[in-house]
């Protein structure tokens, strides 16, 4: 808590946010986050919620620092309506290139932009937009909601299963399909190509459920990890920040007996 005083301090009596240089992220920093974090990036001492910034490997996802910055996390209040886009930009690629840290791709406004506006703050329904919240405090790269409003309309579409990763193997066996992860990128590549026939895109998916056989490999228990590993290729990227709302079952068996994987998806999109 003193932290946080500290930065509502610095923020409303020190230095105005307007004053700021719109690209000195060691400015930025220096100003508001330096108290938590420290000036050397080592974070508070003793606090747990302020965790080290020096040669932290979750830097190396370029979005996860900055969905941090916007929406906050534990003890560290949200930033999305003190700092600009340009703002949260040059602060994180500061951190990203600083205390030991030399991760060379460069996050630009344009992709804060996006960011903030895939978990609808930047949007509102009123306005006729669709409204993606995330989950509070949680960088998991799901939805907690979609907002659909008006001018909308969702598309459902039926479930869909992995194609044979090798013809050699018997055509009813997990060999012939492969693991969890192989057949989540098979079923979501499949997705995928239902959707451009459709002229959509994933990004305009806002609900998934998927159901999961239990892995031989995993002692009959899903492989929740190996589901994640082949969702995360298309959700939550740079160049596809989009998340949907999801809910996963273990489920005892689907039509296949090789079949470890099962999706369905509904997307929305403004009428035109």
């Amino acid at each position: 808590m003193n932290c946080i005083r500290t930065v509502l301090a610095v923020l409303l009596s020190i230095v105005p946010i307007s004053g700021l240089a719109a690209d000195d992220g060691e400015h930025v920093y220096r100003t508001i986050c330096q108290s938590c974090h420290m000036a050397d990036g080592q974070g508070a001492q003793g606090a747990g919620t302020y965790p080290a910034l020096a040669k932290n490997a979750r830097l190396a996802s370029s979005l996860y620092p900055v969905q941090v910055v916007l929406d906050g996390r534990s003890g560290m209040p949200s930033f999305r309506q003190m700092l600009n886009d340009e703002k949260v930009a040059a602060v994180v690629n500061f951190v990203r290139t600083s205390f030991g840290n030399s991760y060379a791709d460069r996050v630009s406004p344009e992709d804060v932009k996006k960011l903030r506006g895939a978990d609808g703050a930047a949007t509102s329904a009123s306005a006729g937009e669709l409204v993606r919240h995330r989950l509070p405090g949680s960088d998991f790269p799901i939805l907690m909601a979609v907002e659909v409003p008006s001018g909308y309309k969702t598309i459902y579409l039926s479930g869909v299963v992995p194609s044979v990763a090798d013809s050699t193997k018997p055509p009813s066996s997990v060999e012939a399909y492969g693991d969890t992860k192989t057949q989540t990128v098979s079923v979501l590549r499949g997705i995928e190509r239902n959707l451009k026939r459709l002229n959509l895109s994933m990004s305009d998916v806002i609900k998934m459920q998927v159901f999961l056989v239990g892995d031989p490999q995993q002692q009959g228990r899903m492989d929740f990890k190996g589901l994640m590993a082949g969702y995360t290729e298309f959700f939550g990227t740079k160049e596809q920040p989009n998340l949907p709302t999801r809910s996963v079952f273990q489920v005892s068996g689907l039509a296949n007996p090789g079949w470890l994987v099962e999706i369905e998806v509904v997307a929305a999109v403004k009428e035109r």
